[in-house]
């Protein structure tokens, strides 16, 4: 049983939307985890999901060492 209620894309509002669409379109491609949560609240959703995409996927850190310091700080 999940604790986050599933979504259906066919329901969402048009801001739920654009931000569903931008992660899909991103190098994330799939809605899980924190963003499913965060599309409760699309402005958050946008915001949230560019910040975490830019610190694991754009930084100029070799992906080794950028899932290295994500796994760190979580740890923290």
């Amino acid at each position: 049983m999940s604790r986050v209620p599933g979504f259906d894309p066919a329901t969402m509002s048009d801001e739920q939307r654009r931000v569903y669409e931008a992660v899909i379109a991103g190098p994330r491609r799939v809605v899980r985890g924190p963003v499913q949560v965060w599309l409760q609240n699309p402005g958050l959703a946008e915001h949230a999901q560019a910040l975490g995409a830019y610190c694991r996927f754009g930084t100029s850190l070799p992906a080794r060492l950028s899932e290295l310091a994500i796994i760190l700080t979580a740890v923290h």
